[in-house]
């Protein structure tokens, strides 16, 4: 039940009652939302669409698409003017600055302390955060046990991908900016 409080790197939030006008600037945290359910009014899109790609419109199942921007340079008249109860800024640039102006719109969780890296949450803590913060809490558990399952069994079919490191990439010629993980298992 609500309210709920969410401790993250900075500091804690509360979220008084069920969100129904969330707004996500994370990278990936609009579709974790709507993998959980939960529909943004608005989100940033990491790569720069205007419009949700395929995979987001048909999990949306008819819902309004969240009107999208560009995470480079956050819109935060746009954000206000969404009038949103909620803002997920778990999978971020742990920026205070960014923080600081967000949360005087509205509540705005972030990512947990032990994230050192600019979106480097790991991807169950994500969705435990928002389902923490949206009230879906049996949905995040369900859907971290059906994904860890999904990847159990491409390992189990894959066995030469044991001990293979997967890295992946994001450069954005605009912001002269990039990102670069790594994930050994």
């Amino acid at each position: 039940g609500f309210p709920v409080t969410i401790t993250h790197r900075f500091g804690r939030t509360t979220v008084p009652r069920k969100p129904t006008r969330v707004v996500a600037v994370g990278g990936g945290d609009m579709e974790t939302a709507i993998a959980l359910g939960i529909v943004p009014v608005a989100g940033a899109d990491w790569f720069g669409w205007t419009t949700p790609r395929e995979w987001v419109t048909s999990a949306l199942n008819g819902a309004k698409q969240p009107e999208l921007f560009a995470t480079g340079q956050l819109p935060y008249e746009k954000i206000a003017a969404a009038n949103p109860d909620l803002i997920l800024y778990v999978n971020s640039l742990n920026d205070q600055s960014v923080f600081n102006q967000l949360k005087e719109i509205a509540p705005t969780v972030a990512g947990p302390s032990s994230v050192k890296n600019a979106y480097g949450v790991h991807w169950p803590d994500q969705v435990g955060i928002i389902a923490k913060a949206t009230g879906s809490v049996a949905r995040g558990r369900t859907l971290i046990t059906d994904t860890n399952g999904l990847l159990a069994k491409a390992r189990k079919a894959n066995p030469q991908f044991v001990g293979k490191t997967v890295t992946a990439g994001v450069f954005r010629s605009e912001e002269h900016t990039s990102e670069l993980q790594s994930h050994h298992d």
